[in-house]
């Protein structure tokens, strides 16, 4: 943590700034450990000059309960009459033992740390609640089909911002898949995530195919940056006028790393292996990169641009066009990429906020990832579409540092009669239908 801000929350405490238990919102305790008065060699009186301070961040585990409504029905005692009335619940689950708090916690536990359900039933059940895992299933994915619009708007605004979108995608596989077009059965399904600065969006395909990307740059006449990998799929953006293409510098230096790890070991620190030349002169440009990340965009692009940086751009380039390698190998195969892909490799030269690499996307798809190694499938189509627009709200939120379970709770009683855009995870007035929640 900040050791400074907690200091300072350490004095504010001992001056007593704190509240009713409370600092800031945030429960504390204070616990003075105090030494005997006397010295324990010549038995004389201790007395006190100062003393130190440490503030720790202790997790105190949740707790659940149990809740009984009782509705009391009333029916007017007018015979002619007779109308009954039966006070109002606003819950947006209903007919079920699951409120929307503990729904709130299954689905943060799962899309933004990677939990399982069904780990999260075993803590229930060590609690005494029981409930069914296809149960819980269910009303996940219930809650999932309401939030669909939330999702979809933020699709859409990641195309509005006309700033940079970082791209990347992973396969997934359903248990009940599609058929592809000759009739045989889809092993890989594939997710996508759009990144940029603050949405994170995932969009689940049957294919790898991109029409509905295009598709999507097209109708919202998209202006800007986008990087991604080298699939060749990603091949449109060169074609659009609007947007400025930039490939991975990463995959471009990995390629070269591959080719190094393939070279015999007793030439691979010598100078005689060339793909560790090249390696060296990508670092060259990596570690300029690093002395640049905290400083401003326009000092960024001005430096890039400087003599200095650009030498070490030549230096790769000469080194990439005229190192002969043979053909086949995976040298041959990383300088044929870097060739063809040069101009599409530094367009970030030209805007200093603009990364060199697509980690941000990179990051994102990790989560899918996650997703995938604890619940390894998808039931169908459908399913993965839900499981996408969860992941899509959770992990927007979490880029837009908010607290997760609290931004839940919050749409999930609203999503039905508020304006979505009401409910964006940056909207300057999110929380004002307030949050003083029943159930």
């Amino acid at each position: 943590g900040d050791k400074n801000t907690y200091n300072e929350i350490a004095q504010r405490i001992i001056n007593g700034e704190g509240k009713d238990g409370l600092i800031d919102g945030i429960p504390y305790e204070e616990v003075i450990l105090e030494s005997d008065d006397k010295c324990p060699v010549c038995n004389s009186d201790l007395v006190e000059i100062d003393e130190d301070t440490m503030v720790k961040v202790v997790y105190i585990p949740g707790s659940y309960k149990l809740v009984l409504f009782r509705k009391k029905k009333k029916v007017c005692k007018n015979h002619d009459c007779e109308e009954m009335y039966v006070p109002y619940i606003n819950d947006p689950l209903k007919k079920t033992h699951i409120s929307v708090s503990l729904i709130s916690q299954i689905i943060k536990s799962k899309y933004q740390f990677g939990v399982p359900p069904y780990r999260l039933l075993d803590e229930l059940k060590n609690n005494h609640i029981h409930i069914s895992y296809n149960q819980l299933i269910h009303h996940m994915m219930n809650v999932g089909l309401k939030l669909a619009p939330l999702a979809n708007r933020i699709e859409k605004i990641a195309f509005e911002n006309n700033s940079a979108i970082h791209i990347d995608e992973t396969y997934f596989k359903l248990l009940k898949s599609e058929k592809k077009s000759d009739g045989t059965e889809r092993i890989k399904n594939y997710i996508f995530a759009l990144v940029t600065d603050k949405i994170q969006y995932y969009k689940f395909t049957g294919s790898r195919d991109v029409e509905w990307l295009k598709e999507l740059f097209e109708d919202m006449d998209y202006m800007g940056w986008v990087t991604t990998d080298d699939y060749p799929g990603y091949n449109f953006l060169d074609k659009n006028d609007n947007v400025k293409h930039q490939l991975c510098m990463c995959h471009a230096r990995r390629k070269m790393y591959y080719a190094y790890e393939a070279a015999p070991k007793e030439i691979r620190e010598t100078d005689n292996c060339m793909s560790r030349k090249g390696l060296l002169l990508f670092k060259a440009i990596f570690d300029e990169e690093k002395k640049i990340k905290n400083e401003s965009p326009q000092y960024i692009k001005e430096y890039r641009n400087s003599d200095n940086y650009k030498a070490k751009i030549n230096d790769l380039k000469i080194f990439c066009t005229t190192t002969n390698a043979v053909s086949g190998t995976l040298l041959d195969e990383a300088l044929m990429y870097i060739n063809s892909n040069w101009d599409h490799l530094w367009t970030y030269l030209e805007d200093g906020s603009i990364p060199f690499t697509n980690m941000k996307a990179e990051l994102g798809i990790k989560k899918v990832a996650l997703v995938r190694k604890n619940s390894l499938f998808f039931k169908n189509k459908e399913s993965a579409e839900i499981n996408c627009h969860l992941l899509t709200i959770v992990q927007t939120a979490v880029k837009n540092n908010l607290d997760v379970y609290r931004y839940l709770n919050y749409v999930i009683h609203h999503i039905e009669t508020a304006d979505v855009d009401s409910l964006l995870p940056w909207n300057e007035n999110l929380y004002s239908l307030g949050e003083n929640y029943i159930i």
